[in-house]
């Protein structure tokens, strides 16, 4: 078999879409260019509603439909393409997610969506299906598919376009609902009982994504001094991704998207238990990550700095009285969280979006120059 020969070709309906070994070893690259642009999608609909084999030349799909019947559908369009999945919209009903690039093995999405649908999770996109294949190895997810929520504007949209001086109020209450809803995710992600994460243990991630953005940037960036010990803390299921793009915006209610974790991580990092504190701090840098974009571009004053600041209070305290209280410690934690999200900003643009790269790193210098030279000793 030459190199550029196709593992397999799934057919769906209509479309053929081969499937190839990727670049990136224990990766996949399924070719959606190979089909007009939204055949696949609806045609994984039309399986899934009727439990259809979905055929291939060597290995096998497997369709995985949800408890409920689908009703017909008859149309679709695609929304967007990007590196690492594709999305397309079908009837304005359903969105299917497909993984340009998936890693071999069942994507930590599909199983967390299939999850949180069945606890009746409301701040989540219920889960209507996915697509795997396999043949040699494990089950690799291919596409997910969940309702789709029209109308929605994503929240760094929202921030970016909102001028802190003038629309500070609009701020805070937006920053309260996110970090309400994101405290809504970690009670349905909770499991019981709940892990214990040692902060030896936790400080060495933190360490290690320091030191991988300084090597990115030829050691280019600051490291400023790290506590050696802090509070233990709790660790469960978290999002591991999120920023102001995965909440979705309509009619005064707000939902999360993209449970597949960080980009840069490796899939069996993606899974491990972490701190929620984590997804908060991800969070906090993501909202300060839009006031140094807007500083940027738009020129806002150091004067719109302070509206942040309290817009991000106002977050914590809505995520601490949604999730009944924040764990001991978390003063000394956030901070560092931070810092490690920005570090991992950067291996990002470093990696997908090299435009982005001087944002990223005046992200990395704020969150460093946040830190008190000896926290919480």
């Amino acid at each position: 078999m030459s190199a550029d020969a196709p593992v397999d070709v799934l057919h769906l309906g209509a479309a053929a879409l081969p499937l190839y070994r990727a670049a990136d070893p224990g990766h996949l690259r399924l070719d959606l260019a190979a089909a007009p642009a939204g055949t696949g999608a609806l045609a994984l609909l039309t399986a899934l509603r009727h439990g259809t084999e979905v055929r291939c030349d060597r290995g096998t799909a497997t369709l995985y439909a949800p408890d409920l019947p689908l009703p017909p559908v008859t149309g679709s369009r695609r929304l967007s393409a990007g590196h690492t999945n594709t999305l397309d919209i079908v009837d304005e009903r359903y969105a299917v997610k497909w993984y340009a690039e998936p890693a071999l093995g069942t994507t930590r999405e599909q199983q967390l969506l299939t999850r949180l649908t069945r606890a009746d999770c409301r701040v989540t996109p219920a889960a209507a299906g996915a697509l795997t294949w396999h043949a040699d190895g494990p089950p690799t997810t291919l596409a997910v598919v969940t309702a789709y929520l029209p109308g929605t504007t994503d929240g760094w949209t929202l921030l970016e376009h909102l001028d802190p001086l003038h629309a500070e109020d609009e701020l805070r209450a937006l920053c309260r609902s996110f970090g309400t809803v994101l405290a809504e995710l970690h009670t349905a992600l909770a499991p019981l009982p709940r892990g214990r994460l040692g902060s030896a243990t936790r400080l060495a991630r933190i360490t290690a994504r320091i030191a991988a953005a300084r090597a990115a940037c030829r050691g280019d960036l600051p490291v400023p001094e790290l506590p050696l010990f802090t509070a233990d803390l709790t660790a469960q299921d978290v999002h591991g991704d999120v920023h102001l793009g995965q909440f979705l915006v309509a009619d005064g209610r707000v939902h999360m998207a993209d449970l597949e974790g960080d980009p840069t991580e490796r899939p069996h990092e993606r899974s491990r238990p972490d701190t929620p504190l984590r997804d908060l701090a991800s969070l906090r840098r993501s909202v300060l990550l839009a006031h140094l974009w807007r500083r940027a571009e738009h020129g806002d004053p150091p004067a719109a700095r302070a509206g942040y600041d309290r817009a991000l209070a106002d977050l914590t305290d809505a995520y601490a009285v949604a999730s009944g209280g924040l764990p001991a410690g978390w003063t000394a934690w956030l901070p560092l969280l931070e810092l490690e999200k920005a570090a991992g900003e950067v291996l990002y643009a470093r990696r997908f979006l090299p435009e982005w790269l001087p944002t990223a790193r005046a992200s990395y210098a704020d969150a460093a120059a946040s830190l008190e030279p000896e926290p919480h000793r």
